[in-house]
């Protein structure tokens, strides 16, 4: 004999004790177990802070890497170097810009106060050019465009050409060498212009960044 189910009369089994199709208990059965869906808990706002926190830190300590590392870059090398020259040039200090410069300019032209002469009058030219354009005790800064390390052939040659126009000088000190070009960022009470330094030749001479060719001051090497 067909049995139907009370509640949706669907057919069912003799010996079911629930019904297949609602899932109703049959003559006492148990009920057919639900499934119970469960939402993914929401990310409370405590949760929140902290990522954001996390995620803030994590940039700081980028940006500052960052600034940490251009820092020791322009401090460190043929830089640190350039740093003094420039900071002389500022404060119309001969002696100071000198202390940056190869020893082989100093014995070429053999007389140190006529050397001291030149430079000074060729940095108070540049000086008052600068004034007369952006007003009086202007700050100078530099930006690197161009840096060339010159190869060990250039850099021989540079050697034979220093040791064949001066003998007294020892040309076995220097071991590297770099072109650079530079941009100038010129500030004063008055205006700003911007100047530019192309191909300074700077050699590593004795352990030691000097700079060997500074066209804007009127002593350059050709190689």
């Amino acid at each position: 004999m067909a049995r139907y189910c009370g509640s949706c009369g669907a057919e069912v089994e003799e010996d079911a004790k629930v019904c297949g199709n609602c899932g109703v208990p049959l003559d006492g059965g148990a009920a057919a177990p639900k499934v119970e869906l469960k939402m993914p808990n929401k990310v409370n706002n405590e949760n929140i802070k902290k990522i954001v926190i996390i995620a803030a830190v994590v940039v700081a300590v980028l940006i500052i890497g960052g600034i940490a590392l251009k820092i020791v870059k322009n401090n460190t090398g043929y830089r640190a170097m350039l740093n003094k020259a420039f900071k002389a040039v500022q404060k119309a200090d001969t002696e100071g810009f000198m202390n940056e410069m190869s020893v082989y300019i100093e014995d070429k032209y053999g007389d140190d106060d006529l050397l001291e002469d030149y430079i000074n009058e060729q940095m108070n030219e540049y000086l008052d050019y600068v004034e007369d354009e952006v007003g009086a005790e202007p700050r100078i800064t530099y930006e690197v465009k161009k840096a060339t390390r010159l190869s060990d052939r250039k850099l021989k040659q540079i050697k034979d050409d220093l040791e064949d126009s001066d003998k007294d000088y020892d040309p076995d000190g220097l071991k590297k060498a770099v072109n650079v070009d530079l941009k100038l960022k010129i500030k004063g009470p008055d205006d700003d212009m911007e100047d530019s330094i192309n191909d300074i030749l700077l050699v590593k001479e004795n352990g030691k960044w000097k700079i060997l060719s500074f066209n804007k001051f009127g002593f350059y090497y050709n190689y």
